[in-house]
């Protein structure tokens, strides 16, 4: 009886101990903040959360980038340098595009039969064309730079996008959402579980510091051509480093309004 008695507190105390489910569903979502915002498994595995939608933003910027000096080299000839950043080989428009369609196609992969085809021609082409026009908007306006200028060109809206235009970008959302993305989010998933976190904060730093010093360098260089001088050590250092003869090699295609 002794015995017995002993091995049923001992079976209390067990359960008693064990963590019941609600506390163990409690204990799973007590992750750093940080690594549920970078998770992979985010939003209950949807795409569509910081993780894979910074990697599309950056594999994108690349491969629009290529894209860019590829088209211009065959209908233009010559090399030119596309970069829209001062550090690495990115062209954030594109970056921002492919986002967008990820955005708009929820991140999946979309039937490919000639109505769902026409019709996601006819959003991204739309998508296209008005990221297109805000951001030279938004270029012109705040910084003064005008990296674009499509006046004169068949139905052109203020100089910024136009039909043809309008039908590239249209055909680049097509394809990305019904080919690339697939193949895109299965290569983001290959990225180690246990360096993921890591890699894309570090990233993610790199990316934020990049745009800064981009942004701080073209709006010098506004001021250069507007003729203000320097009132900072930080601004000397965005002369010495970013000067103008840097900006026009790097953004070959950018004019910078004087």
């Amino acid at each position: 009886m002794k015995n017995r008695s002993t091995s049923n507190k001992r079976i209390q105390t067990r359960a008693a101990n064990k963590p019941s489910a609600r506390h163990i569903a409690r204990k799973k979502n007590d992750k750093p903040k940080v690594i549920q915002f970078f998770a992979k498994d985010n939003n209950g595995g949807s795409p569509l959360n910081y993780f894979y939608l910074f990697w599309i933003f950056v594999i994108a910027s690349v491969l629009g980038l290529i894209f860019e000096t590829i088209y211009h080299s065959i209908f233009f000839g010559g090399y030119e340098s596309r970069a829209g950043l001062v550090w690495g080989p990115f062209s954030p428009i594109y970056g921002c595009g492919a986002v967008l369609f990820t955005l708009v196609s929820r991140g999946k992969q979309v039937e490919k039969k000639s109505r769902a085809i026409i019709s996601v021609f006819l959003v991204c082409a739309f998508c296209g064309a008005a990221l297109e026009f805000t951001a030279s908007w938004l270029m012109q306006t705040f910084f003064g730079v005008m990296a674009w200028d499509y006046s004169g060109t068949f139905l052109n809206i203020d100089g910024r996008t136009n039909l043809y235009f309008s039908v590239i970008w249209g055909l680049l959302g097509t394809a990305w959402i019904c080919w690339f993305l697939p193949t895109i989010l299965k290569f983001i998933d290959r990225i180690p579980e246990n360096k993921h976190v890591l890699v894309t904060v570090l990233l993610s730093i790199f990316m934020a510091l990049n745009i800064i010093t981009t942004i701080m360098a073209v709006g010098r260089a506004y001021e250069r051509a507007q003729g203000v001088p320097a009132q900072s050590e930080i601004e000397n250092l965005l002369d010495s480093q970013y000067s103008d003869e840097y900006l026009r090699k790097r953004f070959e295609n950018t004019n910078i309004a004087s």
